[in-house]
């Protein structure tokens, strides 16, 4: 997506998980990564992009990743 203009993330915030395709023809994957930096700049709490060979999709490995994710973090 395509953060909100003036949008700051907060300091204390959930962890995050971003998935962009590389080649999405919808939303180029650079707005993925100024949400992604922004709130790198700001948190230290978890933030992980994770960018897959595809399109404007959801990537089939992804609930695979999220799952490891949960368990990583419980």
């Amino acid at each position: 997506g395509y953060p909100h203009p003036n949008w700051k993330p907060k300091e204390k915030c959930p962890p995050i998980l971003l998935s962009h395709g590389l080649m999405d023809d919808v939303v180029p994957i650079s707005a993925s990564k100024n949400i992604y930096q922004k709130i790198k700049s700001i948190s230290q709490n978890l933030c992980e992009l994770n960018e897959f060979v595809g399109y404007h999709q959801i990537d089939s490995k992804l609930i695979h990743l999220i799952n490891l994710k949960i368990r990583e973090l419980f």
